[in-house]
């Protein structure tokens, strides 16, 4: 067996690159599919469409899906103008990771 980087076998060095590869694809994953904000359960609690609030925003409806599923996250002035508009604070837009713990 030919010998590597660090006294490591070819095949072994070639499976370490694969399981970091792989690690890297699962914590990518699992931020983009970390919710941080409530956007759709206030909408659901207030009985309030998205594309209702795509309109008052002037935004698309699916770039407000996207905020609303966690897809992408607004700005913090975004953020504002949605609290603003849902007449909630701020706050209540926003998961807080401490909670779970």
């Amino acid at each position: 067996m030919k010998k590597g980087n660090n006294n490591l076998s070819v095949e072994e060095l070639y499976l370490w690159h694969i399981f970091h590869y792989i690690c890297g694809i699962i914590k990518v994953h699992n931020l983009i599919s970390m919710e941080l904000n409530r956007i759709k359960d206030v909408l659901d609690e207030k009985g309030i469409k998205q594309t209702w609030l795509a309109e008052k925003l002037g935004k698309s409806f699916s770039m407000v899906n996207a905020y609303a599923c966690n897809r992408k996250q607004p700005s913090l002035e975004m953020l504002n103008r949605i609290a603003d508009i849902l007449q909630v604070s701020i706050k209540e837009l926003i998961i807080d990771n401490k909670e779970e713990k």
